[in-house]
């Protein structure tokens, strides 16, 4: 299949987000029998590595042609990113705010040294 008659299938289907239940039907089917595209299932193994930048040129590109025509794994991935951050926000903390001002200094550098120690 040719670039051609990709952009002529994304352009049928719809590429937003409300393609409505017949679209989505009709992309799910085109990925799951058409050789060299991902199908939802095998869409999921590769979303942290695709995330991580662990996929090659060819795995990118065929995974970013599935969040294209697929709008429920393209909420997915977004929704998959989002918890990322969220995460990250949340646990994200400046170490020294939490020392009390009133803790030796040879104290902290002995609970650090033992957390480097395995």
């Amino acid at each position: 299949m040719n670039k051609l008659h990709l952009k002529w299938f994304v352009w049928l289907l719809g590429d937003h987000e409300h393609a409505g239940a017949l679209k989505c039907l009709m992309g799910a089917l085109f990925l799951k029998y058409c050789p060299g595209h991902l199908t939802c299932r095998a869409f999921e193994r590769f979303v942290l590595d695709y995330h991580e930048g662990k996929l090659s040129e060819r795995q990118r590109s065929v995974f970013a042609f599935h969040m294209r025509i697929c709008p429920r794994c393209r909420v997915h991935f977004e929704s998959y990113v989002r918890a990322i951050e969220l995460g990250q926000k949340l646990f994200a903390r400046d170490d020294e705010a939490l020392v009390p001002e009133d803790v030796p200094e040879e104290l902290i550098k002995a609970i650090l040294a033992t957390r480097a120690s395995p």
